[in-house]
């Protein structure tokens, strides 16, 4: 913009809508005077307190011209959220919820005025849209709305989702609605959740026969339904790491016990079997190998192998996690 030059005001575009029917019985204005022509019939139908409003005796306002003209009723609420809440309560005549925030609005005014069924309907789209796809945000506002309006089966399925996603400190989530409380289960159910891996890591005062079992034990990990078999690689019977005491030259056990300890580490910002697919945690191991030629050259490839065979494991033992019965202790 040029020195001294006034910048332009900006331009308001009035709210198109289609609440403007001459059968219209009663007038909505929103805070910033959008007009929308409705039925008294359908806002009664839908919230007590408009019911018990519209019960009283009704005087009819004025038109500028001294003909009576419908009531109006004076809301706190912008023009986007009564036209949200209206199509609702009139299907297919207004905008669809397009993301969290538009919920929790939604929400609060059914909350207001003790809209059950509008409570219902954003339940229901929030738990079939593809919000927990779109990102942390957008999965802890969904979580923070589940949490407050006690949609259980909707909280637990945000937590699920949560765990996909590092966890930032409550400060930088953004989400003034949600309680400590809330973000505390939210910690504790992730916990909870990283201790699976502990399975497959024991103790380093643990026998080596613990390791072993545990190493065999995802190596040779068979599932049901041998949904991941089909993906399996034969790498016939001489793995290296069914054999880690085998080698004196490269300390098998050390170097597989820093791996374990970097993959829990992977796994507790990202709980999902996906963290553990990182190639470059493979390296970082190789390179402690040392100097056994043979085993930096078969290792990397049974590593890979190892790590997606555990991260199945662990997703697997991850959809059995119930968000309720770790919170509720």
């Amino acid at each position: 913009m040029a020195p001294g030059t006034k910048p332009k005001p900006k331009v308001t575009v009035p709210l198109r809508h289609c609440f403007n029917k001459p059968s219209a019985d009663v007038v909505l204005r929103s805070s910033d005077k959008v007009d929308f022509h409705v039925h008294r019939a359908v806002l009664s139908d839908a919230s007590s307190v408009f019911e018990a409003m519209f019960a009283l005796p009704q005087e009819p306002s004025a038109s500028g011209e001294g003909e009576p003209s419908l009531p109006i009723v004076p809301m706190q609420e912008n023009a986007e959220t009564l036209h949200l809440l209206l199509g609702v309560l009139y299907p297919g005549k207004g905008p669809s919820i397009k993301s969290p925030s538009r919920a929790s609005d939604l929400l609060a005014v059914a909350d207001k005025y003790a809209m059950d069924g509008v409570v219902a309907h954003v339940r229901r789209v929030l738990e079939s849209s593809g919000f927990l796809d779109e990102g942390y945000f957008w999965v802890m506002a969904v979580y923070a709305i589940a949490r407050r309006h006690n949609f259980t089966k909707l909280a637990a399925k945000a937590a699920h989702a949560s765990l996909k996603h590092p966890l930032l400190d409550l400060s930088l989530t953004g989400l003034a609605a949600m309680s400590a409380e809330h973000y505390h289960d939210l910690r504790t159910f992730r916990e909870a959740c990283v201790c699976l891996f502990d399975y497959y890591s024991p103790g380093d005062d643990e026998p080596d026969e613990s390791w072993d079992m545990t190493i065999e034990e995802v190596w040779n990990s068979v599932d049901p339904d041998e949904r991941f078999n089909c993906n399996r690689r034969d790498f016939g019977e001489d793995v290296v790491l069914l054999n880690l005491d085998e080698c004196d030259d490269c300390r098998g056990r050390l170097w597989f016990r820093l791996h374990l300890h970097r993959l829990r580490n992977a796994f507790s910002k990202n709980v999902s079997g996906a963290s553990l697919q990182d190639s470059k945690l493979v390296d970082q191991t190789v390179a402690n190998i040392g100097d056994c030629d043979d085993c930096r050259q078969k290792v990397p490839m049974e590593l890979l192998e190892y790590n997606r065979r555990l991260g199945d494991q662990l997703d697997l033992e991850l959809t059995s996690m119930n968000f309720w019965s770790h919170v509720l202790k």
